[in-house]
């Protein structure tokens, strides 16, 4: 990777090195690798982990023990991780854009997934420098031309090195325009925030957590029923998306774990906030809710 693209890389995530991997899977191996996991190690993370992770953690032969979530926040509860959150290694999921704190661990190694909370901070910490290591998955919302993932080390070194071949005209495109395209999410955020504001809708917004600086990649809200909003939704046209993918969400309907999150699931929905969308394509959603939420 040239120079200065590490450089800026490492100045976004507040790390010391940055590499690339052309396999997320392989990324989430380096980074737990480095971090110490293995057959002996108990690694903590909420429900609803990317399944890349999930998958590295079962290779390195650690037992995955899941916490619940908040049904409001949608953000970890640590407590309710089974014995405790004092584990080895200890998963920082930044999930929605939303940045989350690390609990009072101090015997757990810090791994976060930076993927879409990027530029965003917590307790005035840039994502990615709150713990040891951290993982960006490549090819979402803040690095749309990219592939493959970057792993950044804070404190911990990876042994071996990334991979060299890789398209750094895209990555470097990326990082550029990520101000611009956070701040245009900001300004969907504003619109949606203002359209309902004065309309007393049965409707709330999922907001992001005290002391932490987001970068709205996400807009969710939270209503009674949130599979039926999305469905009225869809017949106008507009795609929303759920804030599980169809597997833990099937995991979380069929069974009686993580009630919290169960919750979350039901309630909440992510509207689209695409840097893309005018003004006129914002209005056209937030009219559409609120015609829905009136009956």
């Amino acid at each position: 990777m040239d120079g200065s693209l590490e450089s800026g890389l490492a100045r976004l995530l507040g790390a010391r090195w940055v590499r690339w991997m052309s396999s997320v899977a392989d990324a989430w191996r380096m980074a737990l690798a480095a971090a110490g996991a293995g057959s002996a190690t108990r690694v903590v993370a909420p429900v609803g982990l990317s399944p890349a992770a999930v998958r590295a953690v079962e290779d390195t032969g650690a037992w995955l023990n899941r916490c619940d979530l908040d049904p409001l926040t949608g953000s970890p509860r640590w407590d309710a991780a089974r014995g405790g959150p004092a584990r080895d290694v200890l998963i920082l999921d930044h999930r929605h854009g939303h940045p989350v704190l690390p609990p009072h661990v101090s015997a757990a190694t810090i791994v976060e997934d930076a993927t879409s909370s990027a530029g965003g901070s917590a307790g005035a910490r840039p994502v990615g420098s709150l713990g040891a290591l951290a993982v960006v998955e490549l090819g979402g919302a803040l690095f749309p031309r990219s592939r493959g993932a970057l792993v950044a080390g804070s404190h911990v070194d990876a042994a071996g090195g990334g991979n060299a071949d890789f398209d750094e005209t895209a990555l470097r495109r990326d990082l550029a325009s990520l101000a611009d395209r956070t701040d245009a999410r900001r300004a969907a955020a504003q619109v949606y925030d203002s359209a309902w504001r004065p309309l007393g809708l049965p409707l709330r917004r999922v907001a992001p957590l005290p002391d932490t600086v987001p970068t709205h990649v996400a807009y969710l809200i939270q209503v009674d029923d949130a599979a039926a909003l999305q469905a009225g939704l869809w017949e106008r046209d507009i795609k929303t998306s759920r804030p599980f993918d169809a597997v833990t969400a099937r995991s979380l309907v069929e069974g009686d774990a993580f009630p919290g999150a169960r919750e979350f699931l039901r309630r909440t929905l992510i509207l689209p906030n695409e840097p893309e969308m005018g003004l006129g394509d914002l209005l056209y959603v937030a009219d559409a809710v609120r015609r829905f939420l009136r009956g």
